[in-house]
């Protein structure tokens, strides 16, 4: 199976750490941008399939960006979760008006992270999205012990 493909648009060190370690590499491939205009440039040359965008940065603010990859570039494919520790009503509201898949509040808890960025996701892609899902709940529900390896020899 292949990787969902992440960018991660954070101004903030110490959150794109907690990003780093909630975000595994089993099921995503990632990359970091640390402002809207840096962000802006890893999209258009990558191609993600999900956004994951803080609301308030500098350079180009996740709104904004937002706003430019579904009016001004008409990417409607592509998964956007907004991000913010300090949300208003009408942040909501024009989040929600230009088509989000995800709305995650700072702090987040990182054991969640993953479940609700393909909960956003699956709304684009539910076929992919919800088979990770299964596969996370199927690891997380066997004991270690009766994981086998196939690698291993018996």
């Amino acid at each position: 199976m292949d990787k969902i493909r992440i960018l991660v648009a954070e101004d903030i060190e110490a959150t794109i750490s907690l990003y780093k370690k909630a975000i595994t590499d089993q099921y995503f491939e990632k990359q970091f941008a640390k402002d809207g205009k840096q962000a802006l440039l890893i999209y258009q040359e990558w191609k993600p399939d999900v956004l994951l965008l803080d609301i308030k940065m500098p350079e180009i603010t996740g709104l904004d960006l937002l706003q430019i990859i579904r009016e001004k570039l008409g990417d409607r494919q592509t998964a956007i979760i907004m991000s913010t520790s300090e949300s208003t009503m009408d942040d909501v509201k024009k989040c929600a008006a230009f088509g989000i898949e995800g709305y995650i509040l700072k702090p987040f808890k990182i054991k969640k992270l993953e479940e609700q960025i393909l909960s956003g996701y699956a709304k684009k892609r539910p076929d992919i999205a919800n088979v990770i899902l299964e596969l996370k709940k199927t690891l997380e529900e066997t004991p270690h012990e009766e994981i086998i390896n196939p690698g291993a020899s018996t």
